[in-house]
């Protein structure tokens, strides 16, 4: 089969885009590749988050502070709405009012709590959450977990929560 000049050089310039498209990698849309860091493209505010976004589940917290993961067997969870927080210290349960002071911005109230006898690590790391969840003052997102952020100035923290998904 001869094929007419034209025709090759259509099938020619088909496959050049076709590897050129498999070598280069697309732009994303939000943020752009320049020597090989992401950069964003367009600090545009896509929408504002409120303590609203977090109701309707349950929060399990993975992490304390910046390396300390939960305890093995210690399960501390917090659950958004109607102006409070509530859940599971790991030991006792608790609720806290809780009132949006800004958009991402928030303060909670002093935490009600039973008063059941913790044995260690539960009861020591339940004491570490209650403080840190008093402290906490501003929140967010970070791949699908709430992130709660608590302190001042420099001695600032966060703590990571999962979703829990149900059974």
């Amino acid at each position: 089969m001869i094929l007419s000049r034209s025709v090759f050089n259509v099938v020619v310039s088909g496959l050049v885009a076709l590897i050129a498209a498999a070598i280069v990698p697309s732009p994303v849309s939000a943020a752009s590749c320049r020597d090989g860091n992401l950069l964003l493209a367009s600090p545009e505010v896509q929408g504002t988050l409120s303590l609203a976004d977090l109701g309707g589940a349950t929060w399990r917290l993975s992490r304390l502070g910046r390396n300390e993961r939960v305890p093995e067997g210690v399960k501390v969870t917090a659950v958004f709405g109607d102006g409070r927080v509530s859940g599971s210290g790991g030991c006792n349960r608790y609720s806290a009012a809780v009132v949006e002071t800004d958009p991402q911005g928030f303060s909670i109230g002093p935490a009600a709590s039973t008063k059941m006898a913790c044995p260690d690590p539960a009861g020591e790391f339940e004491d570490r959450y209650f403080s840190a969840l008093q402290a906490a003052n501003r929140f967010g997102f970070l791949l699908g977990d709430l992130v709660l952020h608590y302190g001042k100035g420099n001695a600032r923290d966060t703590m990571m929560f999962e979703r829990e998904v149900p059974r």
